[in-house]
């Protein structure tokens, strides 16, 4: 949910920034076991899911088609990512390097 919240809050300032992190998210679900690309899909109708079990009633159409490209949006570039890190023949080396945390001084 933190990436959903990022997304959210810099969506209209630093699409950007928002984009790399959705794409490194995505190349980062490429290296977790057996996880495969038709599982976007998935993750955007239980998403569309649980928003409209939280929200209830006021889930009207057009939150839900609001809801609906938010959740397009995010899969679009996780997906590129993900794709991008299988193509890469040096993706775990690139990956890695791109996630590390800053070292303190």
């Amino acid at each position: 949910m933190d990436s959903l919240d990022k997304v959210v809050e810099n969506l209209d300032q630093n699409r950007d920034d928002i984009e790399h992190m959705l794409l490194i998210l995505g190349a980062k679900h490429a290296t977790f076991k057996d996880f495969k690309e038709d599982y976007f899909p998935v993750y955007s109708k239980c998403m569309i899911d649980t928003w409209e079990s939280v929200i209830g009633e006021e889930f009207i159409t057009e939150v839900r088609a609001s809801w609906e490209l938010l959740i397009a949006y995010i899969t679009r570039f996780m997906r590129e990512g993900f794709i991008l890190y299988h193509n890469d023949d040096h993706a775990e080396t690139s990956i890695g390097i791109i996630m590390e945390e800053p070292t303190e001084s």
